[in-house]
């Protein structure tokens, strides 16, 4: 860094030795979080949801960079405009692109780039030796759609350049291309737009100056299973770094609550609906053909009093009925996971209110990695707000053990719970799959804060975790009423026995059999 008379400089950090300036310069060119948040000014940018996407920029050292970030969450912010900065401080001979999906957005942001060059105090007093004194010289160019900085090559390209993906790109060359915001709607409308896009990106593989080191760093967000970032994971896989995260953390809470809540975010899912928000804030398209919950079939219930002891079922915006409290058979499950590592499964803690008609009502969902004495707290305090009528515990190795201090707490404060072992019956999918039928048939309602739940219902059974989902199956052992596995078997051979009386199948050795496994529905068809 040498110092420049620049006009628009910052009289204190002028002020202040030549060798401080020089730290925080090394340090803006090593971190572009510190970058954006101290000398850019970004004051939204948050260490829980920035600083992990800035250092993987900043220290990945893959050719290929994808960053996949929900949609408002400043990712061109950090990635585009911050990062494409930090490139120009760190080598100011560099030729940079930035391309969009238009070419009025991808000046948008080599604007925002301009005037921090032209306007801010800071950047024009660490970086005065790069910013042109004169951008109105001739030779300097210096407007939306590129920027000249100071640099000692002579290249014919731009240290910036913009451009969007229909734009022609022959004869261009860079060390450093940034891809935001590729695609949008359209594209998914479109699969001719969405084809053209594709070939488009391949296109800048043949813009690198070095193709075996310049990098190429794309950000955006998921618009569908099959995209333009589907192809990139499928063929750059080799040579690619994936940094990908949605607005929840593992805990099923927002990753930036400063920004949206989990209630704004909840609206949000509403509005769009669950496939268009698995993409778009998720970044985890769902394949709907293989999802075997259906997270659409959910139905939904709220709070009808202000003491919180009675629930209105809704569906549609429509009263399915009012039930207290104390009309429900409520049942507590618990799921226990050993393991406290970062990617173990979870400890996770359902409980369920049944209806007198057979209705399914999550009444609490939660999961977490945490300590066996934080799990026993959640269930004494699940016990003093449900009252449930029994507790369910998978019984596995761990489980004798957690009972025991189970047992020993429930001693030392002096109440009782009624504890039941619940049987691991075959495979933990098989388990799952058995809500399938309460949701498809409506009977399945649910309250607006279970996140966590939901998105591992919504990715079942492809997702990383089900431990939640596994919890809320387990109650399907406990049940008594109309809901509980037996009644529901009974209540279908019934069915079928009608049928065949109606059919005249009823001596039918072939229907017997049929009606037996549930594969009758054909011989109803053709009669």
């Amino acid at each position: 860094m040498s110092d420049v008379d620049l006009p628009k400089q910052d009289p204190a950090m002028q002020a202040t030795s030549g060798d401080v300036r020089a730290d925080l310069v090394a340090h803006c060119q090593r971190s572009s979080f510190f970058l954006g948040k101290a000398v850019l000014g970004y004051g939204k940018f948050s260490p829980a949801v920035h600083g992990p996407m800035c250092l993987f920029l900043d220290e990945n050292p893959a050719q290929f960079k994808l960053v996949l970030m929900p949609r408002d969450h400043f990712k061109s912010t950090g990635g585009t405009i911050t990062g494409t900065i930090r490139q120009v401080i760190r080598d100011p001979n560099s030729r940079s692109l930035i391309a969009n999906e238009s070419a009025t957005n991808a000046e948008r942001l080599l604007r925002a780039i301009r005037q921090h060059a032209e306007s801010n105090t800071r950047f024009r007093t660490l970086f005065s030796n790069i910013v042109p004194p004169d951008t109105k010289r001739a030779g300097i160019r210096w407007n939306d759609h590129e920027l000249d900085f100071v640099r000692q090559v002579v290249v014919p390209e731009p240290t910036i350049d913009t451009i969007g993906m229909t734009g022609a790109f022959t004869s261009r060359h860079y060390t450093y291309i940034t891809a935001d915001d590729m695609i949008s709607e359209e594209a998914i409308k479109s699969p001719k737009v969405m084809e053209d896009t594709i070939e488009r990106f391949k296109g800048f593989l043949s813009l690198l100056v070095e193709p075996n080191s310049d990098k190429i760093v794309v950000i955006g967000t998921r618009w569908a299973l099959h995209d333009i970032y589907s192809w990139i994971l499928r063929n750059l896989a080799s040579r690619l770094a994936v940094y990908a995260v949605g607005v929840y953390n593992d805990h099923g809470e927002p990753i930036f609550p400063e920004l949206m809540s989990k209630e704004t975010l909840e609206l949000k899912r509403l509005a769009l609906g669950e496939y268009r928000f698995s993409c778009l804030y998720l970044n985890n398209p769902r394949n709907e053909e293989l999802q075997d919950l259906r997270v659409d079939d959910l139905r939904w219930w709220r709070w009808y009093d202000a003491g919180r002891t009675t629930i209105e079922l809704m569906y549609n915006d429509v009263s399915q009925g009012l039930h207290t409290l104390s009309s429900l058979d409520v049942t507590c499950t618990v799921d226990l996971a050993p393991a406290e590592t970062a990617t173990s499964d979870m400890n996770a803690v359902t409980v369920v209110g049944t209806t007198p008609t057979g209705q399914m009502v999550i009444l609490d969902s939660w999961g977490k990695r945490c300590k066996p004495s934080e799990l026993m707290e959640h269930i004494f305090t699940c016990y003093r707000r449900w009252h449930p009528r029994v507790f369910g515990i998978e019984a596995v190795a761990y489980q004798k053990a957690f009972k025991y201090f189970l047992k020993e707490e429930c001693e030392r404060r002096q109440i009782w719970l009624n504890v039941r072992d619940i049987k691991a019956i075959g495979r933990k999918e098989h388990r799952i799959r058995g809500l399938q039928p309460i949701m498809a048939a409506g009977r399945m309602y649910m309250h607006g804060g279970g996140t966590l739940l939901r998105n591992q219902m919504s990715e079942f059974p492809l997702g990383e975790h089900d431990d939640v989902v596994d919890s809320l199956s387990m109650h399907l052992q406990l049940m008594t009423n109309q809901l509980s596995p037996k009644t529901v078997a009974n209540r279908n051979a019934q069915v079928q026995q009608a049928v065949a009386r109606l059919l005249h199948r009823e001596d039918d050795p072939v229907w017997a059999e049929l009606y037996a496994t549930g594969e009758s529905s054909s011989l109803i068809i053709h009669p």
